[in-house]
């Protein structure tokens, strides 16, 4: 008769094997105690894309305002209107002496002068008879012009004596009657005003 083997070693076997496969089951984690891996976090944050939710109260760049900006570029304005008549310039004999100014009417301002006398002026040696030309700073359009002289002893203007007058630059000859004060007065155009230049001139 055939012996049989005992079956206890194949049986504790067997419950070993299911008790090792029930912890490892247990041991593994869940989907979803799964986190953002470490890698992943890092490339979100290298691109600048949201590592969380923002923080509240954080802005962004002010921008500028429509009218902000356009107060920012302001029109260029033009600069007032000088309170005295342009300069005007004596051309004679090679010789370019700067006019003194007397009375005036510019830029709603005025001033009234009397003749100003041969020792109020710095005199400047021209040929007698000699052609003069009066330049206009800024090239200021004369409408008119009057030209009177007087002897450089007359201190008042009591001897005048006419010695041109027309429109546009003032151009006229030196009288050939010694040291002489010339006043010439000009209308400038389109009503700017009007103004007396004087110099002393000495023709010896």
């Amino acid at each position: 008769m055939e012996s049989v083997r005992p079956l206890g070693g194949v049986v504790v076997l067997l419950v070993a094997i299911v008790a090792c496969g029930g912890r490892a089951e247990r041991s593994r984690p869940a989907a979803s105690d799964i986190g953002t891996p470490p890698a992943a976090a890092t490339a979100s944050a290298a691109l600048g894309g949201p590592t969380g939710s923002p923080s509240p109260g954080t802005a962004g760049p002010a921008s500028r305002s429509p009218s902000h900006a356009a107060a920012s570029r302001s029109a260029p304005t033009r600069g007032p209107k000088a309170e005295r008549p342009p300069a005007a310039t004596l051309v004679a004999s090679g010789v370019a002496v700067e006019g003194k100014v007397g009375s005036y009417t510019w830029a709603g301002l005025s001033n009234s002068a009397p003749w100003l006398p041969a020792r109020a002026l710095p005199p400047s040696a021209v040929a007698p008879s000699s052609e003069v030309e009066v330049r206009i700073a800024a090239e200021h359009p004369v409408e008119q012009w009057v030209a009177r002289a007087a002897a450089a002893g007359d201190a008042d203007g009591s001897t005048i004596i006419p010695v041109g007058q027309g429109g546009g630059l003032p151009r006229f000859l030196v009288p050939a009657v010694g040291p002489t004060v010339v006043a010439v007065h000009v209308v400038f155009a389109d009503g700017a005003g009007d103004a007396t230049y004087y110099w002393h001139l000495d023709t010896e």
